[in-house]
């Protein structure tokens, strides 16, 4: 399957004459605005959720003896979707993978989208 570019197909409409420089300047407009819907929803997807976590057995910071409660940022879709496959996930640690920003925001934040 070939990738289709939408603003690959603009400027090629507008070379071609197909497209008249206003009507190009409308398509690159709704273009971005549909980008832009796209990427607030994949945002709000994988928005931080903070968790309240302890330190495991073997912690070497411990109060009391109880252990000690710390704030973790997660991305709420990613590590959704860990405890959907492992419902024991998180009992044993949280990957790395999983704290917020994810590889998905990252990949977003770091294209300057």
């Amino acid at each position: 399957m070939t990738h289709f570019n939408t603003l690959d197909a603009i400027e090629e409409g507008a070379a071609l004459g197909i497209l008249s420089a206003a009507d190009k300047v409308a398509a690159t407009a709704q273009l971005v605005e549909r980008q832009t819907r796209a990427i607030t929803a994949v945002r709000e997807l994988h928005r931080p959720e903070e968790l309240d976590v302890t330190c495991s057995e073997d912690c070497e910071e411990r109060e009391d003896d109880h252990p000690i409660v710390a704030k973790l940022t997660v991305c709420n879709h990613c590590y959704g979707l860990a405890i959907e496959v492992d419902d024991y996930y998180g009992e044993n640690g949280i990957a790395r993978e999983f704290r917020h920003p994810c590889p998905t925001i990252r990949a977003i934040d770091e294209a300057g989208a």
